[in-house]
């Protein structure tokens, strides 16, 4: 399965640079919203910004309540976004929409006929979008309000992963390689080679980009030189394919050798959390605390201190959706077909609301503070 561009097997202008080289920007964590997030756009990529951190208490609180709810039809792996015109989602059978964020109501369709799993990002007013067709793949860019199409590129693998927007550029996985798309025209501005296939979302703070993959490594480059800072490892072999998460001193990374890993600004392990079980959803920050969820059907709290659990919460089946801190809770999707809200501060648990399907999506939040998530029978549901 795969989870907002993570593979889960059982589950300043910058320039152009040569196959090697890559982008990137430093470490973040717990704070305001990056500044490359764009003003009209309330949730432009996989986590809001490009730290991934999934911080947004400046918009609770929750009723936890149904708001409104929508029929697609189709299965839905990605993670909506919200942009000036609305809700974004993405289907399995290449279907784009943008729905009213206040009722639900279509507002615009494209249908682009393949397949879309990895969860688009949106910046100067276009959605990119990966597609993957059994030729191989496609880079589609779709104007951000009316879903129509500004360019098309065709690209040699259909493995995309979760976008990620930073600087009027747009960063993704592609096969085994990271690469920078212009949103203007679709134009590949970097072009990054690793070992190995990568899935999750590249996370990018201030002067450094971090990509993880699926030979254990989780890498550090250079954004204006393209050169690499460090790599680190979490078991040799393990499939690293979740988003890295950017903290104000660490980066942490979820692995299938069943742990969350905490890294320093220099690639140093500080600790690591877990209790064996796929860690298959990129924590949430907020507070000094990272909440994730693993495939042994468990929500916990850790320390950003020290890695020592704070607190767990157990769900009826696997957590492959990364969670969101929304006013004083934390809030996501599970396989067990149901959203679950637990306080931050000691992970007390509201009732689940059942969305009547597994969810692999992580949720996105609207500016007047909608959880919107969708599941894998097509519905997307809105959350007060």
């Amino acid at each position: 399965m795969r989870v907002g561009g993570a593979r889960v097997a059982r589950r300043g202008l910058v320039p152009a640079v040569s196959v090697g080289l890559v982008v990137g920007l430093g470490c973040g964590g717990a704070r305001a919203p990056a500044t490359d997030e764009p003003r009209d756009d309330p949730w432009p990529m996989f986590r809001r910004e490009a730290r991934h951190g999934g911080d947004a208490r400046d918009r609770g609180p929750l009723a936890w309540e149904l708001a409104w709810s929508h029929e697609l039809g189709a299965r839905v792996d990605a993670s909506p976004i919200v942009v000036a015109a609305g809700v974004v989602v993405a289907t399995r059978t290449g279907v784009v929409v943008v729905l009213d964020p206040e009722g639900g109501a279509e507002r615009a369709r494209a249908e682009l006929g393949g397949d879309v799993w990895a969860t688009p990002a949106a910046s100067a007013g276009t959605i990119v979008i990966g597609v993957r067709r059994d030729s191989g793949g496609e880079l589609v860019g779709l104007d951000a309000g009316d879903l129509a199409v500004r360019w098309r590129r065709p690209v040699v693998s259909g493995g995309f992963g979760a976008a990620t927007a930073a600087g009027r550029r747009v960063w993704l996985c592609n096969g085994a390689a990271v690469v920078a798309i212009d949103p203007d025209d679709g134009a590949e501005l970097a072009h990054l080679t690793l070992d190995q296939r990568c899935y999750g979302a590249p996370a990018i703070d201030g002067g450094a980009l971090y990509v993880a993959s699926r030979d254990g490594a989780l890498r550090s480059f250079d954004v204006r030189t393209g050169a690499r800072r460090w790599q680190a490892i979490t078991t040799a072999g393990a499939f690293n394919e979740v988003a890295p998460v950017v903290t104000d001193d660490l980066v942490l990374i979820g692995s299938n050798d069943g742990h969350l890993y905490g890294f320093g600004p220099g690639g140093d392990q500080r600790w690591r959390a877990g209790d064996g079980d796929w860690v298959v959803s990129s924590p949430a920050v907020a507070d000094g605390l990272a909440v994730f969820g693993d495939d042994g059907g468990v929500e916990r709290a850790v320390a950003l201190a020290d890695g020592r659990e704070r607190w767990r919460g157990k769900v009826g089946n696997d957590v492959a959706s990364s969670a969101v801190v929304i006013g004083d809770h934390v809030v996501h999707g599970a396989h067990d077909g149901k959203l679950h809200a637990w306080r931050l501060t000691d992970g007390v648990a509201r009732p689940p609301i059942d969305a009547g399907a597994p969810m692999f999506a992580s949720p996105a939040v609207t500016g007047d503070g909608l959880v919107v998530i969708a599941t894998h029978a097509g519905r997307v549901v809105a959350i007060r």
